[in-house]
């Protein structure tokens, strides 16, 4: 049988089954689609997406905040850092009596 392209113009109705191999494509299909296989739906979507978290991510170039990533920022570029501030006004002040 030779593979030939043919368009529908008031609709296509198949009696038995219909094999396609490759994609469909359309608009909307008509019926619940109970009979549709690897067709991912929205139920599964969401039951696949509330079992994720930021864990299952990879940062990329977007790194995620992290109380470590700012302490290592702030201590390479010469900020002072809360516990650093902290100790130099208790020795400071020892210093003043």
């Amino acid at each position: 049988m030779s593979n030939l392209d043919f368009r529908v113009k008031n609709g296509l109705v198949v009696e038995q089954a219909a094999v396609v191999s490759g994609s469909v494509t359309a608009s909307s299909f008509i019926g619940s689609g109970s009979g549709l296989t690897g067709i991912y739906n929205t139920s599964a979507f969401s039951t696949d997406f509330n079992s994720k978290s930021t864990t299952n991510l990879s940062e990329g170039s977007n790194l995620y905040y992290t109380d470590a990533r700012v302490s290592t920022y702030l201590t390479s570029n010469n900020f002072v850092t809360k516990a650093q501030a902290e100790a130099d006004a208790v020795a400071l002040s020892i210093a003043l009596g």
